[in-house]
């Protein structure tokens, strides 16, 4: 009978037990990374009665007979099962998802163990816990470099560190440039040509020898005032024109820059391209007025300037309307008295402009060139060419934004049509082919963007595309017809008065490429680029009109001189970059690879455990990893700080828990950190209440055992009376 008290008594105590192992699940259900306990039970003795018969003869074996003296608590297990994550949004709190513990260190030096990721920093800028321990790690040198291979150690967020600047050096472009095949007057630009000289030779010395080419009479090497000037602007200075390696296309490239280190005041641009004649490769200047709209020109003048021809006049003008392409006849007159064309005598841009029923014998030249000019423009629609005469019976066309291409047969007054006869003044009905050579207008592209010097200075970069509608000729330089072959030239500017863009590093030498173009095969997919700038630093003390280029040399030693950058408009035969394909213009800088000084705003924690700063640049850098640590048995860790006799959320670890294998996150099983987030409790109350019931009554039951025991023994000793 007294067995049943201590059996009782003993179900009693294991139940209170497991009672205050589901109290603390319950009241730590929202601590953070908790893990659940559980308590287990196992029989605490049998009392054998008899032993086990062992069967003989006839007679079968018997059972044992042992009596239960109850239970006791054989385990408290922490289940390690993963917590719900929690959004904050503070970053520099971490969750662990999967496998692991944050290490830290305590202020006596010992190594503690936690998945609490409610981090801070303090105020020597070290990682802690809510409880000041010190968060573990690998650190990161200057470049960002983490040393892995190294021992852990604090991690500490320097808040005055500083991102060095990083120059420039490439520009990626990219868009869509196309050229229609006919411009409105709101996209064509006024457009000349000078100086075509023979591409490719090299120049070894200035002036007079075939393939050499200099500025200015004076100073072979200087553009003096005067000498050049376009719309009224005077372009000055000196450039080193003759290096090893230069040709006549870089020489004519380099007066190219020097021009366009004018843009803002002429309002053009210049870039160097090869002339469509045929025969030796010749290349020449291109000038295009940035604005189309009235009263835009180009006006080059100057006096003698070796290899570069200037005629002093208006280049081309572009109307108020339109942009217009005029082309004269200035040697002769439609001839007086009867004429008459039959369908064929004359073509407009390909057009037949009719025949002409023959004219009274009194007519005067003018009246000749009056109906001539009325079967032009009524095709006008057609051609895109207007015709007008100078009163005395010289007939000129004015196309809008495109090219004039007159052809057709010699027919004098009162002689029946023969054969063409090509150039050379031969009169058709007043027209003559050999002088109506039509200038071209042409059509822009730009976008620009920000780059940055060694120093980490920015500056804006202006990049200009410009492709003409360049006229055909055949050897006697008769015009037959006009070129669209997908060829951009383009150039880059700055606006800043101390900076030149130039372009001395371009192509190998003997090169008959330009130094800067991009050319699109007939599907307007890219099939060649070519070109690279500089950007140089010009000192502003010393500028003068024959020391334009002088270098600055007080800036600092860091400073490159020049300091070049490549432009990437994609990959030749893909659509990864420029194409000219029959869209709108989208042409932009879609990257450049420099930035600015930066100071340190905030930082993220990445799913490896890399902190990285986020620098006012905009760059990443890292500045340290977290450590993480792994046990063989991560359920034989002690729980809390035992030095301090705290809990604090840390386990350490033990004999039986396997020395703590240090690593990072997603390595050797350890699990993923997620930054901005912290790790839940893993209790489910539904199932903690659930265990509370079924202690509950079991508790109940072994009381009632000792009751109804004590009744048995209440019922014995009454046996007395």
């Amino acid at each position: 009978m007294y067995r049943a008290f201590s059996t009782a008594v003993t179900g009693l105590q294991a139940n209170q037990t497991r009672m205050e192992v589901i109290g603390n699940n319950i009241a730590n259900v929202n601590t953070t990374a908790f893990k659940a306990n559980r308590a287990t039970f196992e029989e605490l003795f049998a009392q054998t009665l008899r032993g086990a018969g062992e069967p003989t003869g006839n007679k079968g074996g018997t059972n044992p007979m042992q009596i239960g003296l109850g239970t006791h608590v054989t385990s408290i297990d922490t289940i390690h099962s993963q917590g719900a994550l929690l959004t904050t949004g503070k970053n520099t709190d971490v969750a662990i998802q999967g496998k692991g513990f944050l290490v830290m260190r305590d202020s006596q030096g010992a190594k503690l163990y936690s998945r609490d990721g409610n981090l801070g920093l303090d105020g020597d800028r070290r990682l802690v816990n809510a409880t000041g321990l010190l968060v573990q790690g690998y650190s990161a040198d200057k470049q960002g470099v983490i040393r892995e291979n190294g021992p852990i150690s604090d991690i500490v967020i320097e808040a005055n560190r500083t991102y060095p600047p990083k120059s420039t050096t490439k520009v990626d472009v990219a868009g869509n440039i196309y050229r229609p095949s006919v411009l409105s007057s709101s996209e064509a630009y006024a457009h000349a040509q000078q100086a075509r000289v023979t591409s490719g030779v090299a120049v070894t010395g200035f002036g007079g020898a075939g393939g050499q080419l200099q500025l200015g009479a004076a100073n072979p090497n200087t553009l003096d005032a005067g000498e050049l000037t376009i719309n009224n602007v005077s372009i000055v200075g000196g450039i080193p024109l003759v290096t090893p390696g230069d040709t006549t296309t870089t020489v004519m490239q380099k007066i190219a820059d020097l021009i366009n280190f004018h843009k803002d005041k002429t309002n053009v641009v210049a870039t160097v391209k090869q002339a469509a004649s045929t025969g030796a490769g010749q290349d020449q200047i291109v000038l295009t007025q940035l604005q189309p709209g009235p009263d835009k020109q180009i006006v080059v003048a100057g006096t003698g300037l070796a290899g570069v021809s200037l005629n002093g006049t208006q280049l081309f003008t572009a109307g108020t309307t339109t942009i217009e392409t005029t082309s004269s006849n200035t040697l002769g007159q439609t001839t007086a008295a009867s004429i008459s064309l039959i369908s064929g005598d004359i073509l407009v841009n390909g057009v037949d402009i009719g025949s002409l029923s023959a004219t009274p014998a009194s007519s005067t030249a003018e009246q000749n060139a009056q109906a001539i000019i009325s079967l032009i423009n009524a095709k006008t629609d057609i051609t895109g060419v207007t015709a007008f005469s100078d009163g005395n019976g010289r007939i000129s066309m004015r196309a809008t934004a495109r090219d004039i291409i007159l052809s057709g047969q010699t027919v004098a007054a009162g002689t029946i049509p023969t054969a063409a006869t090509p150039g050379g003044g031969a009169n058709v009905s007043g027209l003559y082919t050999g002088l109506n050579r039509a200038k071209t207008a042409s059509v822009i592209a730009g976008t620009s963007t920000d780059v940055f010097d060694a120093l980490g200075a920015k500056h804006a970069v202006g990049l200009d595309f410009v492709s003409d509608y360049d006229v055909v000729t055949d050897a006697a330089g008769i015009v037959q017809g006009t070129r669209d072959a997908g060829i951009w030239n383009w150039a880059a500017t700055s606006g800043e008065p101390n900076v030149a863009v130039l372009s001395s590093d371009g192509n190998a030498a003997g090169s008959n490429v330009p130094l800067r173009s991009v050319r699109f095969n007939d599907k307007g997919i890219l099939s060649n680029f070519s070109g690279r700038f500089t950007l140089n630093f010009l000192n502003s003390d010393a500028i003068t009109s024959t020391s334009i280029f002088s270098f600055n040399t007080n800036l600092s030693p860091n400073v490159a001189q020049p300091q070049p950058m490549t432009v990437d408009v994609g990959t030749v035969g893909d659509t990864n970059g420029l194409t000219q394909f029959s869209a709108p213009r989208t042409l932009t800088v879609a990257t450049q690879d420099g930035y600015s000084a930066g100071d340190l705003n905030s930082f993220t924690i990445a799913p490896d455990g890399t902190i990285r700063g986020l620098f006012s640049n905009g760059q990443l850098l890292a500045l340290g990893k977290l450590a993480m640590a792994s046990f063989v048995n991560e359920g034989g860790l002690i729980r809390g700080h035992q030095s301090s006799s705290q809990g604090g959320n840390v386990y350490q670890e033990t004999p039986n828990s396997g020395n703590a294998r240090i690593g990072a996150a997603q390595t050797a099983g350890n699990g993923t950190i997620v930054g901005g987030t912290l790790e839940g409790s893993n209790v489910d109350l539904a199932e903690q209440f659930t265990d509370m019931i079924v202690t509950q009554r079991a508790f109940q039951a072994n009381s009632r055992t000792i009751t109804t025991a004590d009744e048995m023994l209440q019922e014995v000793l009454s046996l007395r009376r």
